[in-house]
């Protein structure tokens, strides 16, 4: 009985909780309207973050994703930074390898306007060079890109639920 009481002491202040539980957005917000702003010189980047990201978030059922009229609360999302660098290079000098960099400020608000939460989210992905092949290296950027809005969608998911 002793050992029981021990263990559930211990588990009730370690934070631990049952998964798909536990969220730190304010009761109040479960209708979530998603809007992305591209303040980079990438075009289109910000339509396909807003499909990713709206992907992302229609599968946690602990909110809904819903038109502007009808939220409780707004996603603002702002591409503010992409790039690319290479970073590795051959014996000849030529690069071999390129780092994608994606930045956003992204921001909970309620529907007056209210900032809940506010964070800048960095997202990276390195990929492979073909110094020959130019239509080769596009296709491999425009890859990495999809997985850079992939990964800053998942930050963005935790930004929201676990508040990190």
């Amino acid at each position: 009985m002793w050992r029981f009481l021990i263990i559930l002491f211990f588990l009730s202040g370690c934070g631990y909780h049952f998964a798909g539980t536990y969220g730190s957005l304010p009761q109040n917000i479960k209708y979530i309207y998603i809007e992305v702003q591209n303040q980079t010189t990438e075009p289109g980047i910000d339509t396909e973050m807003k499909r990713v990201l709206s992907r992302e978030l229609d599968l946690d059922k602990r909110i809904k994703l819903v038109g502007e009229n009808k939220a409780e609360g707004i996603l603002s999302v702002s591409l503010t930074e992409y790039k690319t660098n290479a970073i590795a290079f051959n014996e000849k000098g030529t690069a071999t390898r390129f780092r994608s960099l994606l930045c956003a400020q992204v921001k909970l608000s309620d529907t007056e306007g209210k900032v809940l939460r506010k964070r800048k989210l960095t997202a990276f992905e390195d990929y492979e060079a073909n110094s020959s092949n130019i239509e080769e290296n596009e296709r491999k950027r425009k890859e990495a890109l999809s997985r850079l809005t992939q990964n800053l969608s998942r930050e963005i998911r935790e930004f929201l639920f676990i508040g990190f």
